[in-house]
């Protein structure tokens, strides 16, 4: 009896320390942070990895992920990933094929598994699977400082291809890029995945962080006070090629927005909804696809929603399309001069017919260019000038082919691309509107 009466008058003596451990447990509780299934990405390989079934690839996140207005994990994070399955690039192969190479290319499936947090904690999650490339940010002139002139523009475009010329002797990893070109000499050569290519990937089940000490959230506003753009993941991929004018689209708003007070306006996860308003697909004679799309309301994640008129002041894009932005946020192919490489082929063509009889090895070789490394070597070793002369006028031919009749390239964003979108005064504001998605948009005065 007297035992119970001690544990009786004990009793409210433990009352105080298990609300203390409750609380505790629930502050560390909400340290964490959980990232739902959908959240969009972009990670890219910090080293080069031969491509194979199963091979290990590490990567680093190109942009920070927020939920919320609270930044989860910063730009720079690492990533560890798998390619996970090979399937064939015909598309490569056959163009290849009409240059000299013969090798298998694939295109690579890549599935991320682990993230490296800064504090050096490994948290495993799983990514959808999808195919890696190059991407560059193209910009509208009046973003990239390109405006002006026309005489102006093109200046500045002449500036821009001197400068990526140069690049190519002055920028890092100049072993790698002599290995590409050797490589695209050879009739057969292993297959690499190289530093710098990028992949858009999805979350596909929820994984929880812990909150990072020290993670503060850079407001997504210039210090002088003017607007900043709204970055974002289209989530409806379309096409010059595909998609009709008309066609509605939505983006997923990638970070939280402030306005010129750094009041956040604008959270991540918001969606903006907007149309396509020019589609025009490639044609013959090298006329290039034509794409522009803009964004009219944007709907907060709790339903409230807002008129806006956003249009995109940049984007991200695969290399390879070679694209370039108008002032007005639309996309269509790159100017180029169609007529330097293949008169220049033609005149290097030429040497194979100069020389002591039509006989020179230096004219074979500076004419035989066409099937890489092999073209030269049997431009050489046949003895014929004739042999050479044809080697090289195929270039001329398959050249021309590419520059003057062939289609010109199409225009294509998948499913999260990057985007950053210029906000502008909408006319009237939709129902549900409130304070904190004005987006310096005013309502009507009555």
């Amino acid at each position: 009896m007297g035992l119970l009466s001690n544990l009786r008058l004990s009793r409210p003596l433990f009352l105080p320390f298990f609300f203390l451990a409750f609380a505790f447990n629930d502050a560390a509780f909400a340290q964490n942070v959980v990232l739902p299934a959908g959240t969009a990405a972009r990670a890219q390989l910090v080293r080069s990895s031969s491509v194979h079934n199963g091979q290990s690839l590490s990567a680093k996140l190109m942009d920070p992920i927020y939920q919320g207005d609270k930044l989860v994990l910063p730009a720079g994070t690492l990533l560890q990933g798998t390619i996970v399955d090979l399937t064939a690039d015909r598309k490569r192969r056959l163009r290849a094929r009409f240059n000299g190479d013969f090798t298998p290319f694939h295109q690579s499936h890549v599935r991320f598994h682990s993230i490296i947090l800064p504090s050096g904690e490994a948290v495993p999650f799983e990514t959808t699977e999808e195919r890696g490339a190059v991407v560059v940010r193209l910009a509208s002139p009046q973003t990239s400082g390109k405006g002006g002139s026309h005489l102006r523009q093109a200046w500045t475009v002449a500036k821009d291809d001197a400068k990526r010329a140069t690049e190519v002797f002055t920028a890092p990893d100049k072993g790698e890029r002599l290995q590409r070109f050797v490589y695209s000499q050879l009739p057969y050569h292993p297959e690499k995945l190289y530093k710098g290519v990028s992949y858009a990937f999805e979350f596909a089940r929820p994984v929880e962080f812990p909150i990072q000490p020290g993670l503060a959230v850079p407001p997504n506003q210039p210090k002088d006070g003017t607007q900043s753009n709204l970055r974002a993941y289209l989530k409806t991929p379309i096409s010059s090629r595909e998609t009709k004018v008309g066609t509605a689209i939505e983006a997923v708003v990638a970070e939280p927005y402030f306005d010129p007070s750094r009041e956040l306006t604008i959270p991540q996860g918001a969606t903006l909804l907007g149309a396509v308003t020019q589609a025009k697909p490639a044609r013959w004679f090298g006329r290039s696809g034509k794409l522009r799309f803009a964004f009219k309301e944007v709907r907060l994640p709790e339903g409230q929603a807002q008129a806006i008129q956003g249009t995109p002041s940049a984007v991200s894009a695969e290399k390879t399309q070679e694209l370039t932005m108008d002032a007005e946020g639309g996309v269509k192919s790159a100017p180029k001069d169609r007529f330097i490489r293949p008169l220049l082929l033609a005149y290097l063509a030429s040497y194979a017919s100069e020389g002591d009889g039509g006989n020179s090895l230096g004219g074979d070789a500076v004419a035989s260019n066409s099937f890489g490394l092999v073209g030269r070597i049997a431009g050489i070793a046949g003895g014929s000038p004739n042999l050479a002369l044809g080697i090289g006028y195929y270039a001329v031919a398959t050249s021309s082919y590419d520059s003057f009749i062939a289609k010109g390239p199409d225009v294509a964003f998948p499913r999260n691309t990057r985007l950053e979108i210029q906000l502008q005064s909408a006319k009237a504001p939709s129902q549900g509107t409130v304070s904190r998605t004005s987006l310096s948009v005013k309502s009507p005065k009555d």
